[in-house]
């Protein structure tokens, strides 16, 4: 039998926690140890996930000879400095998205990756899914034609709270970090391999200086076109759509955890 993948867990919250559940049913990675800056919230993570070691210091996580990977499911101001911690001592990386909250970041750890010949990605969970690959099938196979247009939503309703992680700046907050990267990766998913000679994006800025919406317009060389919208303040339907010159293809909400679509031909059968 393989041998396992043993995780290391920096921040026990409560993605890290949905992690560590979805571990427990796969036969090939288990909970090693987990790092909090709080060392009785490490504590019982570690227990509640059965795993060896727990510990109040990043350094020390990444320095354990038992963990072979790191995952990063701390807020997302916080990732780049953990992610070098980890890469710096030779240790992959799988981190929550968005990975990083600037271009530069990603640079540094992109090329720290490379020098240590070590896996680095980004945990962006919908481009793994059963219908997610049937989509891009469909896509390549050249049954919805020319691709045209393309729409993706991903909007609710938050409680407003100024020092919550949705509205507070220090920690990341907005709709285009927080959920507008689903639609964005959506529609590059769609075009991937074209040259995207457009982007442009508007929104609104709340009280706290956080887009609470953002609306991202995207336009590759062939003239498709794609629009994404994500927000943290408003309700709107949350389904993705590809419309094609013979067809199109709409993906049932919530898109970016999907379980049905419906491919409509031109001859109107679906």
């Amino acid at each position: 039998m393989k041998t396992p993948i043993r995780w290391g867990i920096i921040g026990p919250g409560k993605i890290s926690r949905k992690f560590a559940e979805a571990m427990q049913v796969v036969d090939d990675g288990i909970i090693q140890a987990v790092a909090s800056r709080d060392l009785m919230r490490a504590q019982t993570f570690a227990t509640d996930f059965a795993a060896p070691s727990a510990y109040d210091s990043y350094e020390a996580l990444v320095q354990d000879p038992e963990v072979d990977m790191v995952y990063v499911g701390t807020c997302h101001p916080f990732h780049f400095e953990q992610c070098r911690l980890a890469l710096e001592a030779g240790k992959p990386v799988l981190v929550e998205k968005p990975a990083v909250t600037h271009p530069s970041q990603l640079e540094t750890l992109l090329s720290l990756a490379k020098e240590k010949n070590v896996f680095f990605m980004e945990a962006l969970w919908s481009r793994f899914f059963p219908l997610s690959h049937w989509m891009r099938e469909q896509i390549a196979s050249g049954v919805l034609g020319e691709i045209r247009l393309l729409q993706a939503n991903f909007c609710f309703q938050a409680p407003f709270d100024p020092k919550g992680r949705l509205f507070d700046p220090e920690l990341g907050g907005g709709a285009l970090l927080d959920v507008g990267i689903y639609p964005l990766a959506f529609l590059l998913d769609c075009l991937r391999g074209e040259e995207i000679r457009l982007v442009s994006a508007s929104g609104r800025i709340g009280p706290t200086g956080i887009d609470e919406h953002s609306v991202l317009t995207l336009q590759a060389a062939s003239g498709a076109t794609g629009v994404g919208i994500g927000s943290v303040t408003t309700n709107t339907a949350k389904t993705a759509v590809i419309y094609g010159t013979q067809g199109s293809l709409e993906i049932a909400e919530p898109f970016w955890d999907p379980e049905s679509g419906v491919l409509r031909k031109g001859d109107g059968t679906e």
